[in-house]
This record gives C-alpha cells, structure tokens and sequence, in this order.
C-alpha cells in the first residue's frame, strides 16, 4: 500500500516544530502568534505535545497511517468551523449571499495586503516533502521530531541566546520571503 502525506500534513507538522503555535492553552503558555517569545524549552515542549497528538498508539513512532487520521480528524473540524463563519445567520444552510459575502470581504482583505485575487496554491511535492519527514521506513520518531524541532529553533535564534525574539522571528521573515522572491525570479531550466 503506498503511504502518502499531504502538504498540509507535512507544513503542520513543521510548524509545530517552529515553536510557533502554542501546543496547550495555560498560564505557562505564552501568546500565540508573532509577538511572542519562545525558548528552547518551550519550543521542544511543544514538539513534544504535537508528537503525543500524532502518535495515536503511543508507541513513540509516527506512522503514515496516524497522520492521516490526525490529518483528517482537523479537516472535518477545520470544515466545521469554515460552515460557521459563512452561515452568519445561523440557520444551517449557506446562502449565494452569505458565500458571495466572505468572498468579498476575502478579496478585500488580499487586496489592502497588495496580493493577486483568486486563491494562492499550494507549491507541489507533499510526496517528496512527506519521504523527507517519514523517511524510508515510513515512521516518524519522538527524537527526529524533536530534532528537527532544534534545528529550525537554531535557525530562528540568530544571537544563539536561546530564545526567539520577535525581532528575530522577524528578520527570519524577511529573509525567507527575500528567498523566495529570489527563486521566482530566477530563471527556470
């Protein structure tokens, strides 16, 4: 049977390695989003709470299998809440006009952001992208996850000080975004 990830798999489980995205509510918890610090603490500590969530068995090994099933438990709930957030009368059925509504308030949003109108895809490879994090076995462990945790941590953490400043989340912004400008303006073979 051949095992595949999709991108959004693979691009949620690396985000929670950023130490980006709280991985539990709490007073311990820092803010979410870019204006809060992490350490490297907190940032394996969160590593090690989306693994747990991952490892439905918790047999300390990621499968294929159990990703999908994380993958498709979010989607159903994601789904959800997309239903709510168009259906503003609350009556169970979404309306032309309810649906027209969000997407001019989408468009507007893209436009004051200085972005293209119709949705932005997704780059392709999820299957290349989903061999690199199961590897050739097909799994995935607590100490790879952890891993690759530290190295984007130790990538975000310019002064090495350990903790990323919102500075530093930052800059590290501005340089992937300069990147990617760079690679659509090279020319392609």
């Amino acid at each position: 049977m051949k095992k595949t990830i999709t991108l959004s798999l693979v691009g949620a489980a690396l985000l929670a390695t950023t130490g980006v995205a709280a991985a539990q509510g709490g007073q311990d918890a820092p803010r979410r989003g870019p204006a809060a610090e992490v350490t490297r603490d907190q940032a394996l500590a969160r590593a090690d709470a989306r693994f747990a969530r991952l490892d439905a068995n918790s047999d300390g090994r990621v499968t294929a299998d159990e990703a999908r099933q994380v993958r498709q438990g979010r989607r159903a709930e994601r789904q959800g809440q997309r239903f709510d957030r168009l259906d503003t009368n609350r009556d169970g059925v979404l309306s032309r006009e309810e649906f027209s509504q969000r997407q001019a308030v989408r468009a507007e949003r893209r436009e004051g952001r200085g972005m293209r109108a119709g949705r932005q895809g997704r780059r392709g490879g999820g299957e290349a992208r989903a061999a690199r994090l199961f590897g050739a076995d097909g799994v995935l462990t607590r100490d790879e996850f952890r891993a690759r945790a530290l190295q984007r941590f130790e990538r975000l953490d310019l002064n090495r000080d350990g903790t990323i400043t919102v500075a530093e989340r930052q800059e590290a912004g501005q340089r992937l975004r300069a990147e990617r400008q760079n690679r659509r303006r090279a020319p392609q073979n």
